[in-house]
């Protein structure tokens, strides 16, 4: 995959749906992007796989200027170093309800790596919304050992308090 910034923007019942993918960097072309969306507009970032720090600049401006719009934005399927980010800047979210991340695990039987989704918020709003929880272990989907959370269980989802 390339290590530039793609989206692909589809249309959904209630709005309109964009997949990301790549690295957020100071290349990643928003202005590009924020033209083709408007309304409710759901950001999967399960495929980011790096941000750096002009990215999260580009980032910022991107959430802002949508907010002006008057665009919705939600992040669906938050990819970990997503999830970082939020956790580290709290503009980094903006305005933006934050559906479901990944959550990282890793198995010491065979050195494999894992995400698991957790959901936050209902996609549907007449259900009520999940408890967000953080499991400390899931059976590794290579060798069915225990796989241990890798990241600090009471501060992963740290960006749901402020």
């Amino acid at each position: 995959m390339s290590r530039l910034m793609s989206c692909e923007v589809q249309v959904e019942d209630k709005g309109l749906r964009a997949v990301l993918a790549g690295e957020i960097t100071e290349s990643s072309d928003f202005g590009a992007l924020l033209p083709r969306l408007a309304g409710r507009v759901v950001l999967d970032l399960s495929g980011i796989k790096r941000i750096n720090s002009r990215g999260v600049r580009e980032w910022v401006d991107f959430v802002r200027a949508a907010a002006g719009q008057g665009i919705t934005l939600e992040l669906d399927r938050c990819s970990v170093p997503v999830v970082h980010q939020l956790n580290l800047n709290a503009a980094f979210g903006g305005q933006c309800a934050v559906r479901s991340v990944y959550a990282p695990y890793f198995c010491p039987v065979c050195n494999a790596e894992h995400a698991q989704l957790v959901t936050l918020v209902s996609a549907d709003p007449t259900s009520p919304a999940p408890r967000p929880r953080i499991v400390e272990s899931i059976p590794c989907p290579t060798c069915a050992a225990p796989m241990e959370f890798d990241d600090l269980p009471d501060r992963y989802l740290s960006f749901q308090n402020g």
